[in-house]
Formats: C-alpha cells, structure tokens, sequence
C-alpha cells in the first residue's frame, strides 16, 4: 500500500567485515528528509572501540536485534548490510519477523552472496597477519594508506579478523523459511566473490518482490556509488 512518509521509517545500516558506522557518514547528505538512517555500530570499534569484539555470529545478531528494538516507536523499519552485513541484515530480519509487531518493510541485501552459498570456501581469519593483510589487499576496499600504517593495522587486525573468523564460520539454518517483506540485491558489475547465478538465487529467499541493481565497481562498490545507492534506498521506500 503506498502511503506518505512523514519520518515514521527508519532504516538501519550494518557494515562490511572492519568496518564502523563511518562507511554511512556520506549517506546522511542524501537520504530523503521522510527517512531517520541509523547506521549500528559494532562491538569493538568506533565510540564502541573499549567493549570487546563479538564471539560468534549470534552474539552479533543478538547485540544488533536489541540496538533496533531500542530504537523503535512504532516506526516502520528497512535494513541494509553491506557483505558480512548482509548476512546480519538476513538473521536479524528473520529474528524481527519472528517477534510479529515488528513493521519490516524492506531489506537491501548488498555485495553479497545468498547465505546459502559460500563465496569463499578458503579461510583466512587464522592466517599469519602478513599472509591475512596481503588477501584482504586484493579483496579493495581497504585504502593502502591503512595497510601501510603498521599502527592502525595493529589495531584493526584483530577487529577485521574477528569479523573474519564470525563470517567464515557462519551456516544458514533458514534455507526453507522466506521473508515476509521485499528484498533489493546491490552487487558490483566487477565483484568477483559474487556470481551472476548467485544474485539470482537470493529470489528464493522471500515472498515478496526481489529485485537486482548492479553498480560499478569491485565488492567494496558501497564506497564509490553513495548518491547512486542512496537514491534507490529513498525510491524504494518512498514507494512503500
């Protein structure tokens, strides 16, 4: 049913693996006035930085459901998760939908591949730092300027590899269970960790609309296309 917003929608943003809210700063410059953006930050970092990193994917999920629920008044409510935070983005819109008096109107699932498919069947998370450093450098995403400042690597190691480690060791319990609200699928026209056949499978995981974007760029596009994908965030859900 279409509808006027009147700020009563809230969308909450999750990052990729290392990242903090910082990667949604830029959106605040383009999302629409109807729409309150509230990028979660993750243990560990950012104004988060003296708690410690979470243990598992569902000490994750778990931190992040009740981030959301102490922040809702009634609002209607869209996720978007970039990579790792597409994966949190999938178990904390289960876990919403399974309260049943959460009003969950969209999910945009971004740079990555349905939870079901593993895109990466090496793992890393418990490599030698340097050998860790150098698979993360040919991923993007990471300015050079970082991997080089043996102090800042010093302190986001252990954070990248902890959201290594949660990703790496997560398995999709929900194959047969579909969401209840539309999906939108990001993608980059080169990420090579995410296939044409993998974007088209996500279909299976709602019963609502699923549609494809693709953008220009590698897996990290987010950081190359914030206007473009802030555009279609406020035309999908101006259109709800």
């Amino acid at each position: 049913m279409n509808r006027q917003l009147k700020q009563d929608v809230k969308i909450f943003c999750l990052p990729y693996a290392g990242g903090s809210v910082a990667i949604y700063n830029k959106w605040f410059s383009y999302i629409n006035k109807s729409i309150c953006l509230v990028p979660i930050e993750l243990a560990g970092r950012g104004r988060r930085f003296k708690e410690p990193l979470h243990n598992s994917f569902e000490d994750a999920v778990n931190d992040i459901v009740n981030t959301i629920l102490s922040n809702l008044n009634g609002e209607a409510i869209a996720i978007y998760g970039h990579s790792l935070g597409s994966l949190f983005a999938f178990e904390v819109a289960h876990r919403l939908q399974e309260l049943g008096d959460i009003n969950l109107i969209h999910v945009f699932f971004s740079g990555s591949c349905p939870p079901h498919i593993k895109n990466n069947q090496e793992l890393i998370h418990n490599l030698p730092d340097e050998e860790f450093i150098k698979r993360i450098h040919e991923l993007g995403g990471t300015p050079i300027e970082i991997l080089e400042n043996k102090s800042l690597l010093d302190l986001l190691i252990p954070i990248i590899k902890s959201d290594y480690k949660i990703f790496e060791l997560y398995a999709c319990n929900r194959k047969n269970k579909k969401l209840m609200c539309d999906i939108s699928i990001l993608n980059g026209n080169n990420d090579q960790t995410v296939s044409s056949e993998d974007i088209s499978a996500w279909n299976e995981y709602t019963s609502g609309a699923c549609k494809k974007y693709i953008f220009f760029g590698n897996h990290f596009f987010i950081n190359d296309n914030t206007k473009e994908i802030v555009d279609l965030v406020n035309k999908t859900l101006k259109m709800k």
